[in-house]
Formats: structure tokens, C-alpha cells, sequence
């Protein structure tokens, strides 16, 4: 039996995220809303930003701060993040009380590994 298509499909888009934080170079914050941009532009309205994991595991985003600050300020697009631990989701409340656009709070994640779970 063949099941229909569904009528509407939703792209979260991970490329600020997923797609860089394993980059050893630094992105430069520019380049990363310029980026952000252009997701835009193209039609994504779900885009994940970055995380507020801690610079020495994710030195990528270490200007998470100054991205949020930077996107394009649309009420049609949903930006989302990810705070691992307590001490992330303090600094995304603090983000939020200085009036970035966080839409979504990723706040768990499951280890892929049992290295990877040890080092969580």
C-alpha cells in the first residue's frame, strides 16, 4: 500500500552549525552571516545556528553571541541553538535578556560512542 506524499515538508537547515563546528579554521562571524544570508534569501526559514557549548570543545562558536546579534531579524524564520549543560542554557538566557532571536533550545543530545559519552 502506498502511503501519500505529505503536503508540506519542513528543512531545518545546519549548515552554521553541524557544518562548521569541526571546521579547524576559524569562520570568521562575517562569513557565517553573510552565510546566513543567503539561507535566507533561498527560502530556509528553520536554521540552526550554533551551540553554547563551551569554546574548548566547539572554538567555532565562540562568537555565537555576535552571529544571533547579526541575523537578519525575520519573524517568518526560526533561528535555533543548542545548550548542552546548565552553564549553556545560563548563557542562552543571558543572550535572550539582550534581545538576540533564539527560537528553539536544542537541550539534549545522545553520544554516538561510549569515548564520546565518557568525554560528555
Amino acid at each position: 500500500m502506498k502511503k501519500p506524499l505529505p503536503g508540506k515538508v519542513d528543512i531545518i537547515d545546519v549548515t552554521l552549525r553541524d557544518g562548521f563546528q569541526h571546521e579547524e579554521m576559524f569562520v570568521p562571524t562575517e562569513a557565517k552571516l553573510w552565510i546566513a544570508e543567503q539561507l535566507v534569501e533561498a527560502g530556509f526559514r528553520r536554521i540552526e545556528v550554533g551551540t553554547f557549548s563551551h569554546i574548548k570543545y566547539v572554538p567555532q562558536f565562540k562568537d555565537i553571541l555576535e552571529v544571533l546579534k547579526g541575523l537578519p531579524k525575520r519573524e517568518d524564520v526560526e533561528y535555533t541553538v543548542h545548550a548542552l549543560n546548565t552553564k549553556a542554557c545560563e548563557r542562552v538566557a543571558a543572550a535572550l535578556e539582550e534581545g538576540v532571536q533564539i527560537d528553539r533550545v536544542l537541550c539534549g543530545q545522545l553520544a554516538t560512542s561510549e569515548a564520546y559519552a565518557r568525554k560528555m
